[in-house]
Order: structure tokens, then C-alpha cells, then sequence
């Protein structure tokens, strides 16, 4: 009788193995070289063995990247300290031309975001389009017809969660998440 409690207590707390959680795998996050804004070299695989919440921004936007970055940090901030130490955050631009690592470092700065725990990289063309093809961003440049040289983005409202092996599990919308869920999910890959 002992030997059969003690298999159930086994089985039933997973015998110390990682949690695995019933999230779907929708792709895997490329192991390319970025550059953070405080012009560090940055590879996803450098997170490994914490989860990751990756958003899609350019400094520029006009409105949901800045919306998308807000919530974000109030996200952030509410999390118990115990899960934060143990979820990273890494804003991606999508517009290497103009967010340089200073665009990036005073984006962040100018939307006072609490940066423990958060980059905001950037890099080559090639990489970046390889990140977002991954997470199924496809943002298109639209030309400004009152400005020869200005341009936005259309670009679709996603943050992305990963695993602790840089697996994309979860999308969510970026400016209207459900703080509760995004909590949860983050929860079940710890």
C-alpha cells in the first residue's frame, strides 16, 4: 500500500520534471545574432531556460506598438516576483533603418518602461524578416504622400510567448491581451 501511495505521489507531481503544458508548439525562435539597444550582440539562445514574451514594434508607429509596449510593462509590473525573475521580455523592431540602437534605448525611455528583465533589439533586414516570418508578422511599408521620405508600417497587433527552449507556443493581440490568460500560459511553461 505504501509503495503504491508513494507511485501516486510520484506520478501525480511529475517526479520534479519540467512542467509540461498542454500550449500548442507553433514554431521555433531562429538562433540569429541581434543587437540590443545597449549595443550588446543578442541571440534568443541566450534565454534558454526562461520564457519569453517577444513584441513587434518600430519607434515610429504612430499607435499600437506604443499602446502594445504600455501594456506591457503594466503587465510587467503586476507579476509576482517570483514568476518575473523567471520571464524575460524582448521587443523586436521590424524597421532596422530607422530604430537604431539610440532610437531603441529612447523609445524606452520616453514611454518610461521598467527595463529589468527587457531588451529591445535590432539588426540586419534578413534576421529580423527571419524572427517575424517565425511569429507570422508580415508588416508592409505604406509611403507617406505628404512626405517623400516618410513611411509607415501596417503590421499585424501580435505579442508572442515562448518556452523555455525558445519554442513560440502562444500569439496574443497585442494592444487588447488578457492579462489573466497571458499569466496563466506564462505559468504553465514555467
Amino acid at each position: 500500500m505504501i509503495k503504491y501511495l508513494l507511485f501516486l505521489v510520484l506520478v501525480t507531481t511529475g517526479c520534479g520534471l519540467e512542467n509540461k503544458s498542454n500550449l500548442p508548439i507553433k514554431g521555433t525562435l531562429p538562433d540569429i545574432s541581434l543587437t540590443d539597444f545597449n549595443e550588446n550582440e543578442f541571440m534568443f539562445s541566450d534565454l534558454k531556460g526562461k520564457v519569453v514574451v517577444l513584441s513587434y514594434i518600430y519607434t515610429n508607429c504612430p499607435d499600437i506598438c506604443h499602446i502594445t509596449s504600455g501594456k506591457l510593462n503594466t503587465f510587467k509590473n503586476s507579476l509576482d516576483h517570483k514568476v518575473k525573475n523567471k520571464v524575460f521580455f524582448v521587443s523586436i523592431s521590424f524597421d532596422p533603418r530607422r530604430d537604431s540602437t539610440q532610437a531603441l534605448r529612447e523609445h524606452a525611455r520616453m514611454m518610461n518602461l521598467n527595463l529589468e528583465n527587457w531588451l529591445f533589439v535590432t539588426g540586419s533586414s534578413e534576421n529580423i524578416v527571419e524572427v517575424l516570418h517565425v511569429a507570422g508578422i508580415d508588416p508592409w511599408i505604406q509611403k507617406d504622400p505628404n512626405d517623400s521620405k516618410g513611411y509607415t508600417f501596417s503590421h499585424r497587433d501580435r505579442i508572442s510567448l515562448a518556452d523555455k527552449n525558445g519554442r513560440i507556443r502562444m500569439h496574443y493581440k497585442g494592444t487588447n491581451f488578457d492579462s489573466e490568460r497571458l499569466e496563466d500560459d506564462i505559468r504553465s511553461l514555467l
